[in-house]
């Protein structure tokens, strides 16, 4: 089977755009929680979230741009992203066709839920509520043939495809929080087999607006606290859940053949991936962590890595009562006397939680971790919970030799997946 490696980085957060400002920001502990602007949130008992500012596509991303994507923030940090990745990438400058074989090259996007768009469909209600079935024929040249299917997932995807001109396999994955994770883990397994040679991979999403942020609070998931810089505190024995954040990660994947024939160099190694479902209720991990600790286990043993071979494990860690401690739980069982000597840090923490995007971001944050041999801080952590007792570096971040990573992440409905992340050598690197 082949080796398969990263090549290129593209992160569009809260706390910076691009990988290398992404990163920065991470290291030094900067949180990107702040009051809600992008809508009208006093109603809400969650008024703050780590949103994205600053941001204009257009200065990343150099193809077409529908008017159906113009106001749908994750298609827009998709892009950008995606851009961002190629270029680190050495693949694809802007203006430029792709430098591969297009037909071994593919796609896979994690994407959050689009949102039904009140106006998509008034136009087609009559005077008493009801949709006008079928639309009678001298309406029909004034629709906008795009109008009805204009789930943003779809047309980023496509839209991605038809520009760069990528002929391989295009999928999309809506695993929820999991979703980054299963993206990168179903392209590295593509590669691996030799089905491709590169894959642009990642998750996009963003739920700040009233729909999404009011189906959250239903949840319970996000925190009440209202308090910008120290509401996400991950594992701390007074965590009251999560801050809502937004964003995108996508990542360049080769076959380590493929990279060496274009003589470039790679941040990391893709080692393995694991993946699992808890079998347990809809809205709760399973209380011992099994479903965890198998994706976890899966992913060790697809890797060939022993527990006492890995140095850190970038944790889901919400900040939510319930995740931390099952995953602290399911660390334990899957490491044993292990666990003690692990670093566990939480990106969460100061990005917010990026829901279908967190697992792609937070994988990034692990090449880099593997690649620099630094590890990100867990702010806000202050309070020692009796069930959250491992090191979660707080405060700062650590200087820790990390020869093999993992990275979590655990969705709704008990969906979970684990990527295995492995130094490369020094003559093979990428310049962070």
């Amino acid at each position: 089977m082949n080796r398969v490696v990263v090549t290129g980085l593209g992160a569009v957060t809260p706390i910076g755009l691009g990988h290398k400002q992404f990163w920065d920001s991470l290291v030094a502990g900067i949180s990107g929680e702040a009051p809600i602007t992008l809508f009208d949130a006093s109603s809400l008992p969650t008024r703050i979230a780590a949103e994205v500012a600053d941001f204009d596509v257009d200065e990343y991303w150099d193809g077409p741009f529908p008017a159906a994507l113009r106001d749908d923030r994750q298609a827009r940090f998709a892009l950008a992203a995606c851009a961002m990745a190629l270029a680190d990438s050495g693949l694809r400058r802007s203006g430029e066709p792709l430098a591969a074989d297009t037909d071994r090259v593919g796609l896979v996007l994690g994407a959050g839920l689009g949102l039904v768009r009140m106006g998509d469909i008034a136009g087609h209600l009559g005077a008493d509520g009801r949709f006008r079935l079928p639309i009678p024929l001298a309406d029909r040249a004034t629709i906008d043939p795009v109008s009805l299917i204009r789930d943003p997932q779809d047309l980023v995807i496509g839209l991605l495809a038809g520009h760069l001109g990528v002929a391989g396999p295009t999928t999309l994955i809506t695993s929820a929080c999991a979703a980054g994770a299963h993206a990168i883990g179903t392209a590295f397994r593509q590669l691996r087999r030799g089905n491709l040679d590169v894959v642009l991979c990642g998750a996009m999403d963003s739920m700040i607006n009233p729909l999404g942020m009011a189906g959250l609070v239903a949840l319970g998931a996000p925190s009440f606290d209202n308090l910008p810089g120290r509401t996400g505190r991950p594992f701390d024995a007074t965590r009251t859940g999560f801050v809502v954040g937004e964003g995108a990660g996508m990542v360049v994947l080769e076959t380590e053949a493929h990279a060496r024939r274009r003589s470039a160099p790679w941040y990391a190694e893709v080692a393995g991936f694991g993946r699992s479902l808890d079998a347990h209720r809809f809205t709760e991990p399973h209380p011992a962590g099994a479903g965890a600790a198998l994706a976890m286990r899966s992913a060790m043993a697809d890797a060939d890595v022993r527990p006492a071979q890995v140095g850190l494990v970038n944790a889901h860690g919400t900040a939510t009562l319930l995740n931390d401690r099952v995953e602290t739980i399911a660390i334990k069982h899957v490491f044993g006397s292990a666990a003690a000597q692990l670093a566990i840090t939480a990106n969460k923490s100061m990005t917010g939680h990026l829901i279908a995007a967190c697992g792609a971001v937070e994988f990034i944050s692990t090449v880099l971790s593997v690649r620099t041999g630094t590890v990100p801080p867990t702010v806000n952590y202050r309070h020692r919970d009796a069930e959250c007792d491992l090191d979660y570096v707080p405060g700062t971040a650590r200087q820790v030799p990390v020869e093999v990573a993992l990275t979590n992440s655990f969705g709704l409905g008990g969906q979970n997946g684990t990527l295995v992340v492995r130094r490369a050598a020094d003559d093979a690197m990428t310049p962070v």
